[in-house]
């Protein structure tokens, strides 16, 4: 077949002349009536050949890139074969193949008429792909973007069905001879299920409209201009319960051959994957707005990402949007899928430490990774410790005026002051030394920190120490400790008036017993 050259008035050539000259440079012909495109304008990687791509494993290659091997037979010469190796980042689907599984595997084996071997053409070719390494995600287009030489570009709304979890060992080269061994009953459904399928597309793709929706239509419209002909109103209505009962009778004879082909590969359940994204398409085939649906294990909720926004969506209307009904213009046309063992819910420990995904990194990457993230919760806790400084001192200069002042109080009534150690040290001392100072810093540090830290904290952390310190010197002298540094004498002597003060607590609340 002889390549298109059109090209518009810039030299550029269309999308569709690009696509269909890469599709015959494959062997692979379309009829002109609609050719369907790729959607991706900008390919992220090209099918090179496999030693012209890098060898070594990096997380990206492990996660977005697989291999698969090309098997191309000719029945005609006597089934000379050729073999090739790929590399893939996506999976194109046909949208109209209407489902996940039937999509795949139309896009894995299929006739070339016409094909190219060198220099040499050939009548008929098959080609079968099978994946020799599975990447940990893979990713799907749905090819929604068509060609139509009357119309131009247009977008395929047909509705296309996908499982929430699927599992790729159908499609992998060790599993081959597993497969050919069920080829012939896998036929066999496969020609009844394309039977069906075509029978309930005529019914529900009629000029492009659902003959129920039709009829619907009909009946509305006789109902208003000739409300009194009940017998036409009748046989409409007779004529859309027989289609519906049709498709209800089509639909179930199509589960059950689904389930028939799914039981052909029951046994093969060992790459089993996730739905973890969907990228939705809301417009026309040259315009519209794109979304995404992300869905948290953890949380277990589907979140919808639109533009800035942010919000959680319930799994119906994420499913809605996505499957397409043939007339809405929201649908999907990408879908992310994760492999199970990297999909479990997990905690940010697990991230951090599990070995799963530290294999992926490269080990200088990781060591950077690792030395960067210390430093950062270094800095961190060093940040808290500042912060609890400013509100360690905020609260001391509250409590050393408390202090002043219930001192003064209590110095003209009989009994101990029991509002708190420093207020009962201050009052038996009959000054405010330095020793009642350090039990208000050690009242304050414990109020901040919620009894997680006191003064020995002050003692052995040198960041909180300096920001006290700093914070002090914004205060008079009068407030503050005579020095800075607390020693064990200090200490010692606070520890045996704390004693007292437990003890007169204790005293206290014994009279007060007595008393009732």
């Amino acid at each position: 077949m002889a390549e298109m050259q059109n090209k518009d008035e810039s030299g550029d050539m269309h999308e569709s002349d690009q696509y269909q000259n890469d599709r015959n440079k494959s062997g692979i012909t379309q009829t002109r009536s609609m050719i369907l495109l790729d959607e991706n304008k900008a390919k992220l990687i090209e099918q090179q050949p496999l030693q012209s791509q890098p060898q070594n494993q990096t997380i990206i290659n492990r996660l977005f890139f697989g291999k698969t091997k090309e098997y191309i037979t000719h029945p005609n010469q006597r089934n000379q074969s050729e073999e090739q190796e790929q590399i893939f980042l996506q999976i194109i689907l046909n949208v109209k193949n209407k489902s996940l599984y039937q999509a795949w595997e139309a896009n894995n084996s299929f006739s070339i008429e016409g094909y190219r071997n060198g220099s040499e053409v050939i009548e008929l070719a098959e080609k079968a792909i099978w994946i020799t390494q599975i990447p940990d995600s893979l990713l799907f287009q749905i090819q929604r973007v068509g060609y139509d030489p009357e119309r131009g570009l247009i977008k395929l709304n047909d509705e296309f069905r996908f499982e929430k979890e699927i599992y790729a060992d159908r499609f992998l080269l060790e599993n081959r001879q597993k497969v050919i061994e069920t080829q012939q009953q896998l036929i066999e459904l496969k020609i009844k299920q394309a039977e069906l399928l075509f029978q309930m597309d005529k019914y529900q793709n009629y000029n492009g409209i659902s003959m129920l929706t039709v009829l619907s239509t009909a009946t509305k419209y006789v109902k208003e201009a000739k409300p009194d002909d009940e017998i036409m109103q009748q046989r409409i209505e007779q004529c859309r319960l027989s289609i519906q009962l049709i498709l209800q009778k089509h639909q179930f004879e199509l589960d059950e051959i689904n389930q028939k082909i799914e039981d052909l590969y029951a046994i093969m359940k060992k790459y089993k994957y996730f739905l973890q994204s969907i990228l939705i398409h809301e417009g026309a085939a040259e315009s519209g707005h794109y979304y995404t649906y992300i869905y948290n294990p953890s949380l277990k909720h589907w979140f919808k990402f639109n533009d800035i926004n942010v919000t959680q969506v319930s799994e119906e209307k994420v499913l809605r949007d996505a499957y397409g009904d043939g007339k809405s213009k929201t649908n999907a046309y990408c879908l992310i899928y994760q492999r199970a063992d990297h999909f479990e819910p997990q905690s940010y420990s697990d991230y951090t430490n599990n070995s799963v995904y530290a294999q992926y990194i490269q080990q200088n990457l990781y060591e950077e990774v690792k030395n960067d993230n210390k430093k950062f919760s270094i800095e961190q806790q060093e940040h808290e410790l500042v912060e609890l400084g400013d509100l360690v001192v905020e609260i001391y200069n509250v409590q050393f005026q408390q202090v002043n002042e219930m001192a003064r109080k209590f110095k003209y009534r009989n009994g101990n002051p029991l509002n708190n150690f420093p207020t009962y040290l201050r009052t038996l001392l009959d000054q405010m030394n330095d020793l009642v100072k350090w039990s208000i810093l050690d009242y304050a540090i414990r109020e901040a920190s919620q009894g997680k830290r006191n003064l020995r904290d002050y003692q052995e952390q040198m960041i909180f120490q300096q920001r006290i310190k700093y914070n002090f010197e914004q205060l008079s002298q009068f407030k503050v400790p005579s020095k800075y540094e607390v020693d064990k004498q200090t200490i010692k002597h606070l520890q045996y008036y704390y004693l007292q003060y437990i003890s007169s607590l204790r005293i206290t609340a014994i009279q007060q017993f007595q008393h009732i």
